[in-house]
């Protein structure tokens, strides 16, 4: 619409009249480079139907290890677990959140647990795991087909007599977690209770601080469980 040749108007007024900027009319749009980006988009996406559970990380490297000239960002996020199974209960007694700052040295010295669900034909089934900080061992598991919270407090017993008796278990604030029963066993041994609360945590900073000794905050974080939270994933969308 804006003409070069016409004389009376320059390209600047044409540009105003016609409510467009003059870079937007400059602009030429640089057909081979989207099409270098719409094949390495069909890769891409041919990878992610293979592999769902794959972020944006994992198949960069997939891509690079092939050989291919990939970017890192193409808003590309893996398939992760999403039933809410962490609800705290009305009357259940509020902890203090005990890891903010701490370096894990040495085994027993912070436990955590989680449950998860698995979705089969017939219904889905819970699995609880409880694993050591420091090894990333999972100590012990088992799958449930309840949510009664006196099962989780007998595999929570179980797995103290065999391992011993660590100096703090971090959980999150469910009510399975918060019950007087598993309570109970907890303090029956004078372990430490830490409980976790949730808050709003953007996607791009979840697994940042993964790798690092240092658990986060449970005010305002996510990442206080990242441990068995990446154990989850790996199992359900890896291996179940």
């Amino acid at each position: 619409m804006v003409e070069r040749a016409y004389k009376l108007l320059s390209i600047s007024r044409q540009c105003e009249l016609l409510g467009i900027s003059r870079s937007a009319y400059y602009y030429t749009p640089q057909t081979l480079q989207n099409e270098e980006y719409f094949e390495l988009l069909k890769k891409i996406r041919e990878v992610q139907i293979k592999h769902p559970e794959k972020g944006y990380r994992r198949i960069y490297r997939d891509l690079k290890a092939s050989g291919e000239d990939v970017m890192r960002r193409f808003g590309v996020i893996a398939v992760y677990p999403g039933m809410n199974l962490s609800r705290a209960g009305k009357k259940s007694r509020k902890y203090p959140y005990l890891l903010k700052g701490k370096v894990i040295r040495y085994p027993n010295q912070v436990w955590s647990t989680d449950i998860t669900y698995i979705r089969l034909p017939s219904g889905n089934v819970y699995l609880m795991a409880v694993i050591d900080w420091f090894s990333r061992k999972v100590l012990n598991w088992r799958v449930f087909n309840t949510m009664d919270a006196g099962q989780y407090a007998a595999l929570l017993r179980e797995t103290v007599e065999e391992y011993g008796i660590p100096a703090v278990f971090n959980t999150d604030q469910g009510v399975q977690f918060t019950a007087d029963v598993f309570i109970s066993v907890l303090e029956e041994y004078g372990i430490e209770i830490s409980i976790r609360r949730f808050a709003r945590l953007h996607l791009r900073n979840l697994f940042t601080h993964r790798s690092r000794g240092l658990c986060m905050d449970g005010t305002g974080r996510a990442l206080d469980n990242i441990r068995i939270e990446r154990l989850w994933r790996s199992l359900k969308y890896e291996n179940v």
